[in-house]
């Protein structure tokens, strides 16, 4: 079976989503400096999860154009 980059990207997103759903209830800690950050896992995966997907959107749509 052979993967495209945007394929890759799309599965990556997917996981990311499913990932986020299942350990919503983690929380994720950030210390910086002298300030102290927790972020729900949720947010950080939904974002991740996005980025992911625009990436394969705007590659496949590259791609697309390119062979036209």
């Amino acid at each position: 079976m052979k993967f495209t980059p945007y394929s890759l990207f799309a599965i990556t997103s997917t996981l990311l989503l499913g990932l986020g759903t299942i350990f919503a209830s983690r929380t994720f800690d950030i210390i910086l400096h002298d300030s102290f950050y927790v972020i729900g896992y949720l947010p950080i995966s939904i974002s991740f999860s996005l980025i992911s997907g625009l990436m394969a959107l705007i590659y496949f749509v590259l791609k697309k154009q390119e062979n036209v």
